[in-house]
């Protein structure tokens, strides 16, 4: 029986111990503290972050005639094969509604891909569309 309790009693000296007497109430010695008051935060504040990026995928851009014209043109069509992105970013905080962020990021793809051009309209030479 003695082999069964002394590992649980030294566990439970692990606990007591990795912790302040003080957030056990019972085995304090002193009264329990009030909390400090709550100082306003100060401005501005900075704080940035970094991060990695994975992407892949396609994009596709849809050419048209001109600004007012809804006739297409071509489409172009780019893979986005797999890359992977480094970024950092930095924000201030001016006021509690007030912030400015700056964030820049960088991609290097492991393969190549081919742009592709599918012109739905090709411009004839008489200056008309087919």
């Amino acid at each position: 029986m003695k082999r069964l309790g002394f590992p649980f009693m030294s566990f439970i000296l692990v606990l007591l111990t990795a912790g302040s007497l003080e957030a056990l109430p019972l085995l304090s010695k002193s009264p329990p503290q009030a909390s400090p008051p709550q100082t306003p935060p100060s401005f501005p504040r900075f704080s940035w972050s970094t991060w990695t990026a994975f992407t892949m995928g396609e994009i596709r851009e849809i050419l048209y005639v001109n600004s007012a014209s809804t006739t297409v043109l071509s489409e172009l069509y780019w893979p986005v094969p797999f890359s992977a992105g480094l970024g950092a970013g930095m924000k201030v905080l001016w006021l509690p509604w007030l912030d400015t962020r700056v964030k820049v990021e960088g991609f290097v793809p492991f393969f190549s891909g081919t742009m592709t051009d599918r012109d739905w309209n090709a411009y004839s030479s008489t200056g008309g569309y087919n």
